[in-house]
């Protein structure tokens, strides 16, 4: 089976809607928040289909100018140790991006491999987001990787995410 764009997007909201995620749709990409009760109102999750790939985007805004380089030090820490997802450092627009992409050449995914996808793509995202505040205070990338790993050493209060359903 070798599924279009259309047949992508429309499973792509039939799981969103199973799950009852409440989204909007702009410019063929499904937009959301707070799919988990625990996820912070300024994590925005976005899904498009570009040919024939169901891309997830997991956006986290930074709105700080201070140690960059500390910051993409993490960010290639993080993606040379993990290969499911890819973090991205928009310099730019100061926001940190988990960027989780699924094939769709030659099978229709299901829409438990969709939840199955957003699931990874937060539960990676939240494993490291919780250490992007200690690089803006100035800690080393290679400490604050090892607080991440380390459930000990983390400095938030953020578990394991509760389902809204």
């Amino acid at each position: 089976m070798n599924p279009t764009n259309e047949e992508i997007l429309a499973l792509v909201k039939d799981a969103l809607e199973q799950t009852k995620i409440p989204y909007n749709f702009e410019n063929e990409t499904y937009i959301f928040q707070n799919w988990f009760k625990n996820d912070p109102n300024n994590v925005l999750f976005r899904i498009k289909v570009s040919e024939k790939t169901l891309i997830i985007l997991t956006e986290h805004p930074l709105y700080c100018d201070k140690n960059e380089t500390e910051m993409i030090k993490l960010v290639n820490l993080i993606n040379c140790h993990y290969m499911m997802s890819a973090l991205i450092f928009d310099v730019n627009k100061k926001q940190i991006i988990n960027k989780h992409c699924i094939s769709c050449f030659q099978s229709m995914p299901t829409p438990t491999m969709i939840r199955n996808a957003l699931l990874l793509s937060l539960l990676y995202f939240d494993t490291f987001r919780i250490g992007l505040p200690d690089i803006l205070l100035g800690h080393k990338a290679e400490d604050v990787f090892s607080s991440c790993l380390n459930k000990d050493k983390k400095f938030s209060s953020i578990k394991e995410p509760t389902l809204l359903n």
